[in-house]
């Protein structure tokens, strides 16, 4: 695929020139092109604008390169959507490598680094999200085939005890997300976080807060993540169906998982010490099986399991030193086999 250097567009890098035109340039070439690499030297590049996004284009940034937000706007990269609702809006979007810095300390407007709607094939890897106020890291909104992996995400300021470095969220309104419709209803399917680091002030790691009757996430799968010093829940699974949390590791957050009105998890082999709250935590959820984790130290229950929850297996967990007990059982029909509390 062609690749096109924003310098070759004028872009300086030097931490005072406004790169957005620039940058914006290159990537517009891109889609002209019918897609191809924009490539983001070493430098740090100030943007005064939001920057758009377009099919079959991979955003390129050099391991040395800090593009760092410097405006009112309340997003910092967004796709540029053809219409269309559904999943058909954008394809085949990639932003890999460097550091994106939300510059918190700017102003008080409300801020996403990265957010991509109505959309199919999207990744984000290998690259830091620093300094957001008030909003998310990445947010995927009625994504399907999304993947987010080897991304940190590390210093968040909120005046709101509900967002995540990590939305996946439904295209519901300009409320949920106020850059562009349809507000059809479309849920994110098909989603990877891998291999990411959450830590320093965020209030949740990975997530949900918006819902619509009778839709959920579906087929989401976090595997070998970790968390730390959260305020929040690390994963809060809110209306979530097939999912898999796998080989994560959690370390002095509120709660390690929350499960809300979601059905037909599987998680296991997770780590979850010192959590402020219950390692664990099912609240109207159904159908999900609990196998092999582990969990020290938590301030409430290991495993906690509320009375609108049901049909769920607790298999083989181990807790130490929780302070309400390894499981607290207050569902039906709860399956409960080779745990064991030390």
């Amino acid at each position: 695929m062609t690749q096109f250097n924003v310098k070759t567009f004028g872009a300086k890098g030097n931490g005072t020139a406004d790169d957005a035109p620039a940058i914006q340039k290159a990537l517009t070439a891109a889609r002209e092109a019918g897609g191809g690499t924009v490539f983001v030297p070493g430098g740090i590049y100030n943007v005064g604008n939001l920057l758009k996004i377009y099919d079959h284009t991979t955003l390129e940034l050099d391991k040395n390169a800090l593009i760092r937000r410097q405006s009112d706007a309340s997003v910092m990269i967004i796709n540029g959507t053809n219409g269309q609702g559904g999943y058909l809006g954008s394809q085949d979007i990639e932003i890999i490598g460097g550091t994106w810095d939300a510059n918190m300390k700017l102003n008080t407007i409300s801020c996403t680094v990265i957010a991509i709607g109505h959309a199919t094939n999207v990744r984000v890897r290998d690259t830091k999200v620093l300094n957001v106020y008030n909003w998310h890291g990445v947010e995927l909104n009625g994504v399907n085939r999304g993947e987010v992996s080897r991304c940190l995400f590390s210093g968040f300021t909120l005046t709101r005890k509900w967002s995540e470095a990590i939305q996946l969220d439904i295209m519901i309104s300009t409320d949920a997300f106020p850059w562009f419709g349809p507000y059809d209803n479309t849920y994110c399917r098909n989603i990877l976080i891998e291999g990411c680091a959450f830590t320093s002030d965020w209030y949740r790691g990975i997530g949900s807060h918006s819902k619509a009757e009778d839709v959920y996430h579906a087929h989401v799968r976090i595997i070998n993540n970790h968390f730390e010093y959260l305020a929040g829940s690390a994963i809060e699974a809110y209306r979530y169906r097939h999912v898999s949390i796998q080989g994560n590791t959690f370390s002095k957050v509120e709660t390690g998982i929350h499960l809300r009105d979601s059905a037909y998890f599987s998680i296991g082999g997770n780590s979850i010490r010192y959590p402020e709250k219950d390692g664990i935590l099912l609240t109207g959820s159904f159908g999900n099986s609990i196998v092999g984790n582990v969990v020290r130290g938590a301030g409430g229950a290991g495993i906690y399991v509320d009375a609108n929850s049901e049909r769920n297996n607790l298999l083989g967990n181990a807790f130490t030193d929780c302070a309400n007990g390894g499981i607290v059982d207050r569902g039906s029909k709860t399956t409960r086999s080779g745990n064991r509390n030390r």
